[in-house]
Order: C-alpha cells, then sequence, then structure tokens
C-alpha cells in the first residue's frame, strides 16, 4: 500500500472516524471519467480502511462486498439491480449517523448532501463550466456553476485534481489556500505488455462535444487526404452534444480519401480502450481544456505517445514540446501530427517506454492518500479545538 495512504489510514483510525464515500457515479451504466475516478477512491479506502469505510448512493448505504463486485466488473448495472431489488442496501445513510466519534462525508463529484458529516470533502476536476460556459450546454453549465460555489463553501476540504484547477478554484471562487489541496488522479493500467511493433493506427480520445476540440482534427484530415494511405485514426468516444457527429465528421466519411482509414468505436470496455492504445501508433487529445486529462495519462501508461493541446492542466505532464499544439491552430497541430507520423520507430518505442516510466508516478492510492492526509488534519484540528478551554 502507498506510504502516504498507509499514514492518512493510521490518522483517520486515530481520530476514531469512520469514511462514508458517494459512490452516485458509479449508477451510471457505462463508466468513464468521474466514474472511474469515484470506482478507484472507492477501492483505495475500502483497502486502507475496510473496518471504517461505508459507501452509499441515493441516501442509502451499500454493502461494501456488493460494491467491490461492481467495481472489478467495471458494470453499474450490476449495483443498479441489486439496488432496486432490495439487495446489497445496509440501510439509510442516516441509521449509520451514530456508528464512529466522528464521521467523514468524500464526494468525488458534486456533493449529495451537506454539512451532514462532520468533516466534508469534495473533489474538484474542473471549472470549465463557470469560465468557458460556451463549452457545455446551458442547464449544465448553470447547474453545475451553481454547484461550484455550494460545495466549495460547504467543504472543509476542497481537493482539486490539478494545479491549474486549484489556482482557478483559488482565483474564482475566492477559496482559501489552507482549504485546497492538490492530488492528481491516478492510472491503473491492466496486466499486460505492448506488442512488439505498434500497429498503423492513431487513436484520437474524446467525446463528441465543443470541449474535445475534435473538429481540429477532423479538418486537417479534410486538408491532407494523402494521408489516408499511410495511417489509419480511430476515435475512441461517445456521441455527447452541440456538435452533432455529421457536422465534424459527415464529409470524411462520406466524399473524402478517409472513408476507409477511419473508424468510430463509440462507447468502449476499460479492456478494449487499453488494447487499442497499446497497439496504437500514437495518441491525440486536442481538448481545449481539461481539469487533469486522464486519457493522456493512460496513453502514457500504455507506452504509448500522445499529442496534446498545450492548455490548462496538460501541460503538468511535462511531456516533451513537440507533443504540444496550440489547440486553435490548424497549421500548429499539423506540425505535431507530422512530429508523430514521421518519427523513427526505435525512436518511438524508446519515447513509449520513458513516457510509461513517467506515467508510473501517478497512482491511485497516492490520490486517495493525499485527500485522506488532508481530511485527517482537519479532524485533528477538530479535535484540538474540541479540547481547548
Amino acid at each position: 500500500m502507498n506510504e502516504g495512504l498507509t499514514s492518512a489510514a493510521a490518522r483517520i483510525r486515530g481520530c476514531g472516524a469512520a469514511v462514508f464515500v458517494d459512490v452516485s457515479a458509479l449508477m451510471e451504466l457505462a463508466w468513464t471519467g468521474i466514474a472511474n475516478v469515484t470506482a478507484n477512491l472507492a477501492r483505495e479506502i475500502y483497502r486502507a480502511l475496510p473496518e471504517h469505510s461505508y459507501f452509499f448512493a441515493r441516501g442509502v448505504v451499500i454493502d461494501p462486498a456488493a460494491l467491490m463486485t461492481a467495481i472489478e466488473e467495471a458494470n453499474g448495472a450490476y449495483l443498479e439491480v441489486l439496488l432496486e431489488n432490495g439487495f446489497a442496501q445496509l440501510g439509510s445513510i442516516g441509521d449509520f449517523s451514530g456508528v464512529a466519534a466522528a464521521t467523514v462525508g468524500l464526494f468525488p463529484n458534486i456533493k449529495t448532501a451537506h454539512r451532514f458529516f462532520d468533516v466534508e470533502a469534495v473533489v474538484f476536476h474542473d471549472l470549465s463550466a463557470m469560465l468557458m460556459p460556451e463549452l457545455h450546454q446551458g442547464w449544465a453549465a448553470h447547474v453545475h456553476t451553481q454547484a461550484l460555489a455550494r460545495d466549495g463553501e460547504s467543504s472543509e476540504v476542497v481537493c482539486c485534481v490539478s494545479e491549474a484547477t486549484a489556482a482557478d478554484a483559488k482565483l474564482y471562487l475566492g477559496l482559501d489556500a489552507e482549504r485546497c489541496v492538490v492530488a492528481p488522479l491516478g492510472v491503473r493500467p491492466p496486466p499486460g505488455e505492448e506488442p512488439a511493433q505498434r500497429m498503423n493506427y492513431a487513436v484520437v480520445l474524446g467525446t463528441v462535444e465543443p470541449r474535445k476540440n475534435l473538429r481540429l482534427v477532423a479538418e486537417y484530415m479534410l486538408n491532407h487526404g494523402d494521408l489516408a494511405d499511410r495511417i489509419a485514426l480511430v476515435f475512441v468516444g461517445r456521441k455527447g452534444w452541440g456538435q452533432s457527429f455529421d457536422d465534424v465528421f459527415g464529409e470524411l466519411t462520406i466524399n473524402s480519401p478517409w472513408r476507409e482509414s477511419i473508424h468510430f468505436t463509440d462507447f468502449v470496455s476499460e479492456a478494449d480502450k487499453w488494447a487499442l492504445l497499446r497497439h496504437a501508433r500514437f495518441a491525440i487529445f486536442p481538448s481545449l481544456f481539461e481539469g487533469f486529462g486522464l486519457p493522456v495519462i493512460e496513453a502514457m501508461a500504455a507506452g504509448c505517445p500522445v499529442i496534446t493541446a498545450r492548455s490548462s492542466s496538460l501541460v503538468e505532464f511535462g511531456l516533451p514540446d513537440e507533443m504540444y499544439f496550440d489547440p486553435f491552430s490548424l497549421s500548429d497541430f499539423g506540425r505535431a501530427f507530422r512530429h508523430m507520423e514521421t518519427m523513427p520507430k526505435n525512436t518511438m518505442a524508446r519515447l513509449g517506454a520513458a513516457l510509461k516510466h513517467q506515467a508510473a508516478r501517478y497512482g491511485w492510492a497516492a490520490f486517495a492518500g493525499t485527500l485522506l492526509n488532508a481530511v485527517a488534519a482537519r479532524l485533528e484540528a477538530r479535535e484540538r479545538a474540541a479540547l481547548t478551554p
């Protein structure tokens, strides 16, 4: 177990506290982004604090054995069916309010309760809804902006997944530095080795929505049909909102040389995603704004070189400068694309190995440990205050 997580767990036990984790995000059928964060956080906390951790959704405390089974299978439907049929329910969350001297509420996403627990911590992934509302649906931007302000104000610990997100939270929400803790997300590649020789395709990661900026890739492809004979592109991600699929990719799939060299997977399982990354020549992540950038670190962990936008938190990965591009510049994207396309295979292999080594620094146990240590500090301060005349 990670040393930081072991230390944090000991401090939580020393305070006689119980930790409640909101796993509402795991009710989704297909797990992406925040659901995967929630699953990994829940797994690490249960490993570190099996006798002191509880998990809840929709006001119901869930049997941890059932939850861990759902997490290992990455299957929200399994959990949904259990709860709908009255299985895996240990009671309402109110029934557990007196199980410990102090209670902690951890919210990996928007909080579903406020000031219900003695100490509450929320994870802030990004402030894009507030800072770039045009990249979100109108109702979503409004709801998430309100939630950011409300959740930040009602939490003793605000866990920001990058330095960029922490800076935004302090600047635009007025959060004091004492409550903000930076805890980069982790990566957990499944067992398996990269192939001896990668296949001749690039993986493009991201949902079809304005923020993911897939139009930049589509425009470049339209202007460079000659590349279709040299490399294929595989788009991995769901069809989202805003720009319709046909608006972005219609011309490519009907009237261009790319018709036979472009593939769309829609949502894929975790196993399939890792297989695609491990066999790809390189990956592309053109997003305009990210709070962390899980797809980038996943590509790195798969030993897959990746080009990405020079924006927001993505610069914190410290990739070689030539692997970054201006997300608003077609020519600069083309420079980065050509750099990858023309890179010798032996150079590409060395780069992939270096990126994989770099990604190993990002672990879910370290993420959970940083969060729990910040919570433990609050619990200890609370104890000291209670003892002070």
